[in-house]
């Protein structure tokens, strides 16, 4: 059936061709493009306006907004690049740059502390420790954030975040002593917890036996474990002394800054009230650690128990040859190092704590006059292990002998440190034999690097010249003597052992008088001021010996006055003034 004729014609219609016709304007398609617009600039006074952020990017153009977000994201890998980031922006802005962010990125990356993922939590050590650098002081306000997520690192339960609150404590120890050491009473608790469990009931001596040191805690002790490796409890005694030196810099500091009264002392037994600025007030209150002896005595009779079981792991070896001591390897060196460091900490934190001397502290010395310090004193003097690659290392290393494949080498750092705690804790007379020995050869010894501290070495002479008989006197006197002529004139630990001189010659050590050493000691200390290669502390010495009515020495001055004066004139004295070196002259070399 075909269709009809209108169907056809709107076909037609639809396909149709138009016809262009002369003197018509073709129709404009609907999809042609005007090009007779005019075009003109729209300015909003928002795009020029900086961001305060932007500033503060990235090699990657990210800001501190965009990188903090990133450290809630469920990916380690977006988080990990979120502290990265960071890290960037502090090491290569400025303090004046960084300050306006302090709260928000603090805040932001503290949680990483406890990260799961060990290079988020490096990388947030890593941020803080670059931050603290940079900012300095800037971050006190804020420090109370990062010290709560210390705390909860050290008692998290992944033993991996535990690990790593050791790495944080350690920047904090380093670079913010003052701050960190306000938050000992939650710290040290801390500390206990990491090293120790509780013991059970069968293994626990009460406190209430008289004479008993209290092991009511035990180590750990898990071989799938690492924080129960003597390295790691290495680490951990390390950090517990840089923390307990820093609590007592801070202590010494407030009671600088606040001293006491006599009668402030009797009445309240603590730090007096401050009537000052509210800051100063603020910064005192916050800074009395240990300002309850409590506190202290409880923290002792966990901690040192356990450094007595730490102790009992370390292998201690009797020397084969004449030299006599013990024998420990490196771990068992620096182990010893710092029980011993720890202890002296304490024991300076209890003086400050308690205003009396520890030794009249019955609490503290029950603790320290058990069988188990005796233990570590028994052993004095120490020497260190060396095997044949440590030997390679250490070539410089004076060593004492060598037989197969070790050798040992002098340890005096130590040794030097655990005698001046003896000497204060017993004075035993087989120990001042041995102190007696060990400190003659250690001063008489010119070879040794002198790593020791040579103010204790006085020390511990002074307190041995109080209680030896005149034989082991003269023998102390002698290496005194010896030290002193091998060292520099103008070197300042020279001027130490002048304590050592004064002592000898002064009326409670008459037997001295007459020993040899002290006459070569006399002459060589006016052959150096005749040289003229004085220090301030050896013109005093010379001044008390002349006031002493010391012969020699004032016939030996007299007779060298005019030398001594032109040549100290001349060089001086470092550290005086030529008035003041004018008149203790007049007062030395007057008839």
């Amino acid at each position: 059936m075909t269709k009809s004729a209108r169907a056809k014609k709107n076909k037609k219609a639809d396909f149709a061709k138009v016809k262009l016709k002369v003197g018509k304007k073709i129709k404009k398609a609907q999809n042609e493009t005007r090009t007779d617009f005019k075009a003109r600039k729209i300015i909003l006074k928002e795009q020029l306006e900086k961001k305060s952020d932007q500033t503060l990017l990235t090699k990657k153009k990210h800001n501190i907004k965009e990188l903090l977000s990133r450290l809630s994201h469920s990916s380690s890998y977006v988080r990990q690049d979120g502290v990265t980031g960071l890290l960037e922006i502090v090491k290569k802005n400025q303090k004046a740059d960084l300050e306006p962010f302090l709260p928000t990125m603090i805040q932001g990356v503290a949680p990483s502390i406890f990260d799961t993922d060990t290079l988020i939590r490096t990388s947030a050590i890593k941020f803080m420790d670059a931050l603290i650098l940079k900012v300095g002081n800037s971050i006190e306000p804020y420090f109370n954030i990062v010290a709560t997520h210390l705390s909860c690192a050290m008692v998290h339960l992944n033993i991996n975040v535990q690990g790593d609150s050791l790495k944080l404590m350690r920047v904090l120890t380093r670079h913010t002593p003052q701050l960190i050491a306000r938050h000992a009473d939650t710290l040290l608790k801390n500390f206990v917890s990491l090293i120790s469990r509780k013991a059970s009931s069968a293994q626990m001596i009460t406190r209430s036996k008289p004479n008993k040191v209290d092991f009511s805690r035990l180590l750990h002790v898990n071989p799938n474990n690492n924080l129960t490796a003597h390295k790691w409890r290495l680490q951990l005694l390390q950090e517990l002394s840089s923390f307990l030196e820093a609590i007592l810099g801070e202590q010494r500091r407030v009671q600088a800054q606040v001293p006491y009264t006599l009668w402030q002392t009797i009445v309240d037994g603590s730090l007096p009230p401050v009537v000052c600025g509210d800051s100063v007030q603020g910064k005192t209150q916050e800074s009395g650690v240990f300002s309850d002896p409590w506190q202290l005595e409880k923290f002792c009779f966990s901690i040192i128990p356990l450094l007595f079981q730490i102790w009992a792991e370390v292998d201690v070896k009797e020397t084969n040859d004449n030299t006599g001591g013990n024998t420990l390897s490196g771990e068992g060196v620096q182990t010893l190092s710092c029980i011993v460091s720890i202890i002296t900490h304490l024991w300076h934190i209890t003086q400050l704590c308690t205003n009396q001397q520890p030794s009249q502290c019955t609490w503290f010395m029950v603790q320290l006059k058990s069988k188990y310090m005796s233990k570590i004193m028994c052993g004095f003097p120490y020497y260190c292990h060396m095997s044949t690659s440590q030997k390679k290392l250490r070539s410089g290393v004076k060593k004492l002998t060598t037989e197969g494949d070790y050798s040992l080498r002098h340890c005096d750092d130590v040794n030097v440190s655990l005698a001046l705690l003896t000497m204060q804790l017993s004075s035993s007379e087989v120990f001042q034999e041995e102190a007696v020995n060990f400190l003659s050869k250690l001063l008489r010894d010119g070879n040794q690097d002198r790593q020791y501290n040579l103010g204790s070495v006085v020390t511990i002479l002074l307190d041995l010249l109080q209680v030896i008989p005149k034989s082991q006197g003269e023998i102390l006197v002698n290496a005194a003597q010896t030290c002193y002529s091998n060292f520099h004139p103008l070197k300042k630990d020279r001027a130490l052992l002048l304590q050592i001189l004064l002592a000898a010659t002064d009326v409670d050590h008459t037997y001295l008088w007459d020993c040899r050493n002290i006459s070569v000691w006399v002459d060589q200390l006016v052959d150096d001021l005749v040289r003229g290669d004085v220090r301030e502390a050896l013109l005093d010495s010379a001044i008390i010996l002349r006031l002493r009515d010391n012969t020699k020495f004032k016939h030996l001055v007299l007779t060298s006055r005019e030398e001594i004066k032109e040549k100290i004139q001349s060089k001086g004295v470092q550290g005086m003034a030529p008035s003041e070196v004018n008149k203790k002259l007049l007062f030395l070399l007057k008839d």
